[in-house]
């Protein structure tokens, strides 16, 4: 028995699943490339190890910049006190309400290349450190 292969050629890329291709279409809403998005997202999903260095190393090596890896990382993997995206949307969170939290708008923002100046947590610009002088309010 032989296999007959189709007249065309398959011009469609394979899906990456509801959720990750949910995350590439918020990241081309911010600007990155659905392709280039897709590739990233491919990349980082690419064999374990799936520890957040291991996202990160894969990212980078896809091209990325080390502020996009983080953020890919985030997106995908979260961290200790913050779950994913893709884990909030995994548990049946409502898609609107997790692209809505403003933490995971960031790692969009910095995903797509937009936001450089990426932290995970809210900005703290304007927050200046007051370790050491308070003696100085004292005399």
């Amino acid at each position: 028995m032989t296999y007959r292969f189709p007249d065309w050629e398959v011009t469609q890329q394979p899906a990456l699943g509801n959720h990750l291709d949910r995350i590439a279409h918020e990241l081309a809403g911010e600007g990155l490339a659905l392709r280039v998005g897709r590739g990233l997202i491919g990349a980082a999903a690419d064999g374990p190890p799936f520890y957040r260095a291991g996202i990160v190393a894969r990212v980078r090596r896809a091209g990325a910049t080390r502020s996009q890896a983080e953020a890919f990382a985030w997106l995908l993997r979260g961290g200790a006190g913050q779950r994913s995206a893709l884990a909030r949307l995994a548990v049946g969170e409502p898609p609107d309400a997790v692209f809505a939290d403003p933490v995971v708008r960031r790692w969009i923002r910095t995903a797509s290349g937009r936001d450089l100046r990426f932290f995970g947590g809210p900005g703290r610009l304007g927050h200046r450190r007051a370790a050491g002088v308070e003696w100085l309010r004292a005399a």
